[in-house]
């Protein structure tokens, strides 16, 4: 899939090149795509304006409208969808009646979902990074790293290792590595 500066979305089949969807999804400058878990054929699109849309690539039309308010970053996770900004909301693309939500003092900078889907890694505004138990929104482990912005974060693939990405201001970023508690549920 690949997505314009007009909000501008192409999805092409690999093996031909063939077009399998053309859209325009209205939500300015297009910042990430994301396909849907299968058997799903569906792309989760989100824009400069804040806005994320969720799009049915064989029907070639917008299936889910998520409000402005639910922030930046959205990823997939499992049958969900979730989103930053002031707060960490999941949606649950199945039933859209509320989000599930995780209140934080400050705002979200990054995140990251782990690999086995049970945990999910937040880098806070202020320089911390809190580690959750996704059904629960518990707190798992937290990590420090000074008055530091947090760039982005990854679970390594085991889930053993969290990557961190942060710098003092926002051009010399550092890397740190924590164990999250492998075993932790």
């Amino acid at each position: 899939a690949l997505g314009g500066v007009q909000g501008e979305v192409l999805v092409a089949a690999t093996a031909t090149g063939a077009t399998r969807m053309r859209a325009r999804a209205l939500i300015g400058e297009v910042s990430s795509l994301e396909f849907l878990p299968a058997p799903r054929e569906q792309l989760l699109i989100a824009g400069s304006t804040s806005a994320t849309r969720i799009w049915d690539v064989a029907a070639n039309a917008e299936v889910l409208r998520l409000p402005k308010a639910t922030g930046d970053s959205p990823r997939t996770y499992n049958d969900d969808v979730l989103t930053g900004g002031d707060r960490m909301s999941r949606w649950s693309i199945d039933a859209v009646i509320r989000p599930r939500t995780i209140a934080l003092p400050v705002g979200i900078a990054s995140f990251a979902v782990s690999h086995r889907g049970d945990r999910i890694a937040i880098g806070r505004a202020d320089g911390t990074v809190e580690i959750r138990q996704v059904a629960s929104g518990r707190v798992l482990a937290q990590l420090d790293t000074g008055e530091r912005v947090i760039k982005t974060l990854d679970f390594s693939p085991d889930d053993s290792e969290l990557a961190v990405s942060a710098s003092l201001d926002a051009t010399a970023p550092s890397v740190q590595w924590t164990s999250p508690a492998a075993g932790a549920t």
